[in-house]
């Protein structure tokens, strides 16, 4: 009996020498992968700063949609600038916008071609100026309006993390009474009008050079602080 707990015991100290022993050895490979973090993080925001804010920006939003803030060349934008930014108005260029949305991607549904989308648009203006006007009418409104397809002046608009450069991009363009309120704008063809790319004024997006490199170091600094805690505490079993 005695020498089965001597056994034990011996077992016991055993185990407990070489889960040490372990932690020991350990240490220095976690010691060796913080340093690695760190240097390929310096490397990488020095030697390729706009390859490190892409991969922080991978991090930071994983979850977020590659194709919500993407606008392909050819394309067809609506653009509805509504007549004053009070609440009423505001709601006008709503139900305007969803009812040119919905008889625009009926014409184009089985469209893949630009130009057949911009004929069949260009045929159906007088319906599409009918549609705005009973729109306007069952709304109880008698605000004037314009409506064209044409090249459109849009001052620079930032959604998201993209910038999309001033410039003149073809365009159902919608204007409710003076137009002096805020505007909003999607993609008709090929139909992004489920994205809200933007809404409001026309005043241009100024991107500072100098603000968002400071943003990516600091994403950049954050994510490797949160690496070093995370591993600092599977180290010290915090």
């Amino acid at each position: 009996m005695s020498s089965i707990r001597e056994g034990i015991t011996m077992y016991k100290k055993t185990r407990s020498f070489f889960t040490k022993r372990a932690q020991f050895l350990t240490m220095p490979l976690y010691a060796f992968f913080i340093i690695s973090m760190l240097v390929l993080s310096w490397e990488a925001h020095f030697f390729y700063p706009n390859y490190a804010g892409a991969s922080t920006l991978a991090v930071v939003s994983m979850n977020e949609s590659s194709q919500a803030d993407f606008i392909p060349e050819e394309s067809i934008r609506l653009r509805i600038k509504s007549n004053s930014n009070s609440a009423v108005d505001q709601q006008v260029k709503i139900n305007i916008r969803d009812e040119v949305n919905r008889h625009i991607s009926e014409w184009t549904s089985t469209m893949t071609d630009l130009a057949d989308a911009r004929h069949e648009i260009e045929t159906r203006m007088p319906e599409l100026e009918t549609v705005i006007m009973n729109e306007l009418e069952k709304l109880g409104k008698k605000t004037s309006f314009r409506v064209s397809l044409a090249d459109v002046d849009f001052p620079t608009k930032q959604y998201g993390n993209r910038v999309y450069p001033a410039g003149e991009y073809e365009a159902v363009f919608i204007e409710l009474g003076d137009g002096l309120g805020d505007n909003w704008w999607c993609v008709l063809f090929p139909p992004l009008c489920f994205v809200d790319f933007a809404e409001g004024s026309d005043q241009p997006v100024e991107v500072d050079q100098e603000e968002e490199e400071e943003e990516e170091e600091v994403q950049i600094s954050f994510f490797v602080v949160d690496v070093v805690q995370s591993l600092w505490g599977k180290i010290t079993g915090a």
